[in-house]
């Protein structure tokens, strides 16, 4: 069993909330911007929606997001990844080796210093990406792990 403190996590307050894209605009055109904020995107095919990802972060009014996780990138583990780059954002990702389907990504914002890190505690079952990122005055931990579906069922 994993828990947070194998992963070095520490609680703190989080604003997170599903909305569509209007709701979204209305809400940050009234509250200032986040220090640090994080959208994620099941995309289910990175090669094939890259333009609908680049379009709906445009329709999101160009919001500043930190980083960006994508979830099923369908990317394997040695395709040619500068083809999804996002402009002000470097793509780290880990793809598949053996199957279709599944991989983790994340856009992290140019300014951000970052490293990739190992979790030996996480299962085989999960994909699993983390990278610290160092912002000014504090260090963030930033996890995307996704169980993929099995067929049959979880």
């Amino acid at each position: 069993m994993i828990n947070e403190e194998d992963l070095g996590l520490v609680q703190t307050p989080v604003h997170c909330f599903y909305s569509d894209i209007e709701n979204f605009n209305v809400f940050a055109s009234s509250n200032d911007k986040a220090d640090f904020s994080i959208l994620h995107i099941n995309a289910r095919s990175l090669p094939k929606k890259i333009d609908s990802v680049l379009s709906f972060i445009s329709s999101v009014n160009n919001y500043p997001f930190s980083v960006i996780v994508i979830t099923e990138t369908w990317l394997y583990k040695n395709d040619y990844t500068a083809l999804y780059n996002i402009p002000n954002y470097t793509f780290v990702c880990k793809g598949r080796s053996d199957k279709r389907g599944g991989g983790v990504g994340l856009y992290i914002k140019r300014e951000l210093d970052f490293t990739i890190t190992d979790n030996p505690n996480m299962s085989n079952q999960l994909e699993s990406l983390f990278v610290q990122i160092n912002c000014p005055g504090l260090k963030k931990k930033c996890d995307r792990s996704y169980i993929p579906p099995t067929k049959g069922g979880c």
